[in-house]
């Protein structure tokens, strides 16, 4: 793979991850604040879950992730026609899952590994990508 398709490739998934995490916002998963600095906006996620179920093994998180909070990491359906005049309905927490109104107080680091963990377990590798570079 030369640079340029590499460097596409990481540009797409950062898109990707970046839309995950908006949606993560919109469903509840995320807190996001936004600062101005010298005019450039700085947006900060915080988890809204208890991120000490999260173990720090990478893999075994995105599946816990992915096992337990997928309903706020799928796009509710794009077809209107049948869903008019029903409001947007977010997903239940699970029990086992402690939620808080606001951000749930932990380290900084442990936040920032929840926010990379749920945007890694919201990302889908798209078959069209793959193809591209296989």
């Amino acid at each position: 793979m030369d640079r340029l398709s590499s460097f596409l490739l990481r540009r797409l998934r950062h898109v990707q991850r970046k839309k995950i995490r908006r949606l993560a916002v919109r469903k509840g998963l995320l807190s996001m604040t936004t600062t101005v600095i010298d005019g450039h906006v700085v947006v900060c996620y915080r988890p809204l879950f208890d991120p000490r179920h999260l173990a720090g093994d990478v893999e075994r998180d995105r599946q816990w992730l992915q096992d337990n909070l997928a309903a706020f990491l799928v796009e509710p359906p794009s077809d209107t026609a049948s869903r008019s005049g029903q409001p947007d309905v977010t997903p239940d927490w699970p029990v086992q899952i402690r939620r808080g109104g606001t951000a749930v107080a932990v380290e900084a680091s442990t936040a920032a590994y929840a926010v990379r963990m749920v945007a890694k377990a919201g990302d889908v590798p798209n078959l069209k990508h793959m193809a591209w570079t296989g």
